[in-house]
């Protein structure tokens, strides 16, 4: 009878956990079975005792099962944490409550990392009136644009841009975000109008603004005006 190697089982699962890409989303729409499922798994080898629990690598895979609960999203990777769902978050504390059993070492590193979240020092003091559900994408998973006060137009002009097959494509191959709006206010600010940035604070003519966009995409590069989308632009009657 061949008995399993629960240390070489420990460590393969530790390193499948740190290369599983990212797939939970913050709504919770979408969760990741499969990081659940590993990390269960690990839960019940660790309960054994191998000596990865114990070794040097065993705490730097703690610090990674607590960056799965608690990395916070950066410029650079804005899809963090990994362990975003309520099962696969569950999932993660109960294998930082195994890994801390019976070690001291561990349990000491824990702590430390727990209570530097809780530091003046660690991050930027939130607003009085803060509620983390208020930046959270809505169910459907359709995100609008942000009203900045009269700003309808702009709205009434990407249905409008929607319709077109062409331009729709373009609109679904641009980088995925987890924004729950987009903010308009860099466009008004660098699209201009008789010569003036857009004025949120002015109400326009849908279809003044949106002849002027025409205009404005009729004068640029061949190559541009030439696309498959801006083509279809023209056959929009206005």
């Amino acid at each position: 009878t061949t008995l399993l190697d629960l240390d070489a089982l420990a460590r393969h699962l530790a390193d499948c956990i740190r290369s599983r890409e990212i797939l939970d989303y913050q709504d919770g729409n979408v969760e990741d079975d499969g990081m659940t499922g590993l990390l269960r798994l690990a839960t019940s080898v660790i309960k054994h005792k191998p000596p990865f629990k114990f070794s040097r690598e065993g705490q730097e895979f703690l610090r990674d099962v607590f960056n799965l609960l608690f990395m916070l999203p950066s410029l650079k990777d804005r899809r963090q944490p990994k362990c975003k769902s309520h099962s696969s978050r569950a999932a993660a504390y109960d294998l930082l409550v195994e890994m801390v059993k019976g070690s001291v070492e561990n349990y000491r590193l824990l702590h430390n990392w727990v209570m530097a979240q809780h530091m003046q020092s660690s991050h930027a003091p939130y607003k009085w009136d803060y509620w983390p559900h208020d930046d959270v994408r809505a169910e459907c998973r359709f995100v609008g644009l942000t009203n900045l006060g009269a700003t309808c137009y702009l709205a009434s002009t990407i249905q409008q841009l929607y319709m077109i097959p062409a331009a729709r494509q373009a609109i679904f191959t641009a980088k995925e975000s987890e924004c729950k709006a987009y903010n308009p206010r860099p466009f008004c600010k660098t699209y201009t109008m008789d010569k003036q940035p857009l004025n949120t604070g002015e109400q326009k003519d849908m279809t003044e603004f949106f002849t002027d966009l025409i205009t404005k995409i009729e004068e640029m590069s061949p190559e541009l005006v030439s696309s498959p989308c801006l083509l279809s632009l023209e056959l929009i009657p206005v």
